[in-house]
């Protein structure tokens, strides 16, 4: 969806004036408020750091709406404390669906966990949404729900898309899109 920025911008908007009392899973903690986006220059810092590009949907998120704020779970992340929770530089190793519990013989173990990943969002009791930004699963949103990992969405923008249009039809007010 190439106008995914205005939809989930008019999403939001609607958001704010359909909850007041801030009803919506997450919203007391991040209010529906935007953080002001990122400067290239520290964007292309972060990508160093990762040996890697980003996402264009993620970039552009970053540079023209915000660097963090409303969003899915507790809000998104800004980009300074995804890059704080997820230092790696070794290839996210999954491509499916992974259980580490009950007690798994496989290939991986938690340390794998976060590898190639940015964190960016907190779903609370150890639950959280990364942007795979290195490997096979490049540029798709997973879930880490502590025992297990499976992916969420194929990229950033559906994933704040359909969580802003999903929240604003489950309080009745209209979605853009």
């Amino acid at each position: 969806m190439a106008d995914w920025p205005n939809t989930f911008l008019e999403n939001l908007n609607a958001l704010r004036t359909a909850d007041p009392g801030r009803t919506v899973f997450g919203s007391e903690y991040h209010q529906y408020k935007l953080n002001p986006p990122l400067s290239e220059p520290l964007l292309a810092e972060a990508e160093d750091r990762y040996g890697c590009k980003f996402p264009a949907d993620y970039r552009r998120y970053l540079l023209e709406i915000a660097d963090g704020g409303a969003g899915p779970g507790l809000g998104i992340f800004s980009l300074a404390k995804a890059v704080e929770l997820s230092d790696s530089l070794r290839d996210f190793p999954f491509q499916t669906e992974y259980s580490f519990y009950p007690s798994n013989d496989g290939p991986y173990c938690y340390d794998d966990l976060h590898n190639g990943s940015l964190v960016l969002s907190h779903y609370g009791c150890s639950m959280f949404a990364m942007l795979i930004v290195r490997g096979e699963s490049g540029s798709q949103i997973w879930y880490d729900g502590e025992d297990y990992v499976k992916p969420l969405a194929s990229n950033f923008s559906e994933w704040i898309v359909e969580w802003a249009t999903s929240a604003t039809t489950n309080l009745g007010a209209s979605p853009a899109g």
